[in-house]
């Protein structure tokens, strides 16, 4: 067992693509608590912003998109608790929620 990297996800979503035919694109999410926000966004290099792009306001839980195939790849950062998730650019996306992620 071991923890997945952006590459293991690509590897992982494209070999398994045949069972997602109406998807156009993969993003897992993180639950990330904000108390452990901080280190989060330094571990990444990133703030966790809103679906409309901007720092989201303190919450007690994100979930920040962490991995993203190359056709949703726009999503990383952005929390998708962050708000509705009804419309257009998102219809055809699904995203995971775990806490951790492994192969």
């Amino acid at each position: 067992m071991f923890v997945a990297h952006q590459e293991t996800f690509a590897e992982y979503t494209a070999r398994t693509a045949f069972e997602r035919p109406l998807l156009s694109g993969v993003a897992y999410a993180q639950r990330v608590v904000n108390s452990e926000r901080e280190s989060f966004e330094k571990q990444h290099g990133w703030v966790i912003k809103t679906m409309e792009r901007k720092p989201s306001q303190v919450r007690d839980e994100y979930a920040p998109v962490i991995f993203a195939q190359e056709t949703v790849s726009y999503l990383e950062s952005l929390d998708m608790m962050s708000g509705e998730v009804n419309y257009k650019p998102f219809q055809h996306y699904f995203c995971l929620y775990y806490q951790s992620i492994t192969f």
